[in-house]
């Protein structure tokens, strides 16, 4: 009997070298810890796992050998020549990052079994393939209590900057002809596929920003933001604004407020990411704006819908005359759902253990 080999096919150079099934390392990437939970499972099953560029190196290799691709990388093919069985493709980006792999879904994933993708895309996928909706596979399970009231601070907002508006003040020009890059890219693949006329909301975070960037309650981390950056809006520079950085831990940072502005990259179905969890496994009540069908994934009572409000203004003002009693019940709606069944599929094992069965099946 041969021996039975799943190989991990990433297009992050990082990750490569087996590195991403550790998971001291895969916990500093969000959404990787489910790959060292998913290898132990496999190895319950007398079934190992590698990464695509340790699998190719060995070309003796002799193995029944499974593939799990992160969206599809140039590897692939020279896999699937080696004899690898494409099983399962999985996606957790957003389309308005790698617009390129949705707009030819169906040419990319026809030739896997298994397709995990945000719910929008489930009339993309071939009927040979089978759709699974990607829920976010979340480590931990367990809200942080954190300060009371009183001593947290009002709203926090923990956020990349992309690199889009970063001002580098030796090369001011480049830096704005790089972000007229990327936002050309987006609109180009708006002209092509109806599929990407929903709201890109990068932008909309930079609106808040700029709103709440003066108030002395509200707090900016995440990496890109120490560095001067140009907010803009509608195209005209408002102000530069220096923000205090990176932190290590998101959730712990966020437990020092009552409230946390939680923009996704876009608004799209199904579409939900480890930023709102964050903020929930935080005790961190979120201001969210994103996935269209927020509800069917998280009650209604665990957050505040941006879309309730016309503005900003509007916002902050009801963010300031919350009630003290209403933001204790949201924090224990959030409790409940953390111990929930429906929480139970978003959880990493849940994730882990539905892959191993798709791939040895």
């Amino acid at each position: 009997m041969l021996e039975r080999v799943v190989v991990y096919d990433t297009g992050q150079p990082l990750f490569q070298g087996n590195r991403i099934l550790d998971p001291v390392f895969a916990a500093r990437f969000p959404g990787a810890s489910f790959l060292p939970v998913l290898k132990g499972y496999l190895e319950e099953q007398d079934c190992t796992m590698m990464t695509a560029d340790v699998f190719l190196a060995d070309r003796n290799a002799n193995v029944e050998a499974f593939c799990l691709s992160e969206a599809v990388t140039p590897l692939i093919r020279r896999l699937i020549e080696r004899g690898v069985d494409p099983k399962v493709v999985l996606c957790g980006e957003s389309p308005n990052v790698i617009p390129w792999f949705y707009h030819r879904l169906d040419t990319f994933i026809r030739p896997f079994r298994h397709a995990f993708l945000f719910r929008g895309f489930s009339s993309r996928v071939p009927t040979s393939v089978t759709f699974h909706p990607f829920l976010w596979p979340n480590s931990r399970d367990a809200m942080l209590e954190g300060p009371p009231w009183v001593e947290r601070g009002l709203l926090v907002m923990v956020v990349g900057n992309k690199g889009r508006y970063i001002i580098d003040p030796r090369k001011p020009f480049r830096s704005l002809v790089r972000a007229s890059i990327n936002w050309s890219k987006w609109r180009y693949y708006r002209t092509l596929d109806p599929l990407f006329c929903f709201p890109d909301l990068y932008k909309a975070r930079l609106d808040a920003i700029a709103h709440f960037c003066g108030r002395a309650d509200f707090r900016l981390f995440g990496k890109g933001w120490e560095q001067k950056t140009m907010l803009v809006r509608r195209g005209k520079r408002l102000r530069f604004y220096t923000a205090p950085g990176e932190c290590e831990d998101k959730i712990a940072i966020m437990a020092k407020f009552r409230f946390a502005l939680c923009f996704e990259n876009c608004a799209f179905p199904g579409y939900v990411t480890e930023k709102i969890f964050d903020c929930l496994l935080a005790g961190c009540v979120p201001v969210y704006f994103g996935a269209p069908d927020i509800t069917d994934f998280i009650p209604k009572e665990c957050f505040i819908d941006f879309r309730d409000f016309r503005d900003f203004g509007e916002l902050e003002k009801a963010l300031r005359e919350f009630p003290e009693h209403e933001w204790d019940a949201k924090r224990q709606a959030i409790r409940e759902f953390l111990s929930s069944n429906m929480f139970r599929s978003h959880r990493q094992e849940s994730f882990a253990s539905e892959l191993a069965q798709c791939l040895l099946e």
